[in-house]
């Protein structure tokens, strides 16, 4: 069931995509071939216990359907055919794989670059000293 649904995934528009994933499709491959290279998720790892091992792109999947929805991991546990507690583990797992990429990916502003970004919510927002702004869907922002 899980790779029927990340087929169906797959076959969305990439805008569709986009929102249910927070990432493109070119971005999502490329995630779950870097994740592949990994001793967890390689595709020639034998299966344990005699269950077939969870495939990098149902784990990725898995996790950012629980990062960037309000799904409780009981709903994507049913949406992915898995169970609640490989949910937890599998989203475990797939955060600390990507904060390994951290340092490779994030690129913090130079001094001169974040006087730039202050200057322009100045300017647009009459808001001075913000250098970065975050959604707030998820994230209570306020008094």
């Amino acid at each position: 069931m899980s790779k029927q649904y990340i087929g169906l995934l797959l076959r969305k528009s990439d805008c569709d995509f986009f929102k249910c994933m927070r990432l493109t499709k070119k971005t999502f491959h490329s995630l779950i071939e870097r994740m592949e290279q990994t001793e967890r998720y390689s595709s020639e790892r034998p299966a344990t216990r005699g269950t077939t091992p969870t495939s990098a792109a149902t784990a990725l999947a898995v996790t950012l359907w629980y990062l960037g929805n309000q799904s409780a991991q009981r709903d994507i546990a049913e949406r992915f055919n898995i169970s609640q507690g490989h949910v937890s583990v599998i989203v475990c797992d797939v955060v600390d794989f990507l904060c390994t990429l951290s340092d490779s990916v994030i690129r913090w502003p130079t001094d001169a670059q974040m006087i730039g970004v202050e200057q322009e919510f100045q300017h647009m927002a009459q808001f001075p000293g913000v250098i970065g702004a975050i959604d707030g869907c998820h994230i209570h922002i306020g008094t």
